[in-house]
């Protein structure tokens, strides 16, 4: 996939940006950035290409989880 880095609330993010059938309808993705896996220079409007990865969190009691989509910059 392609998408830019983008900044939101001091996290960065890869966005898409994708268009639907009516020339109104655009959808943004953001994806959290893993700064863990990627080695990519933080510049904000850079294109990149990026894989993603998803990962279940559960909290400390084990009663509630989320999914979380990380983008992996190849």
């Amino acid at each position: 996939m392609k998408g830019k880095i983008v900044k939101k609330n001091n996290v960065f993010y890869v966005r898409t940006i994708s268009a639907g059938k009516e020339l109104d309808e655009i959808e943004l993705e953001y994806y959290p950035l893993s700064l863990t896996e990627s080695n990519v220079e933080l510049v904000e409007g850079k294109e990149v290409e990026f894989g993603i990865k998803s990962v279940s969190y559960t909290d400390l009691k084990g009663i509630s989880s989320e999914l979380v989509e990380w983008a992996i910059v190849k």
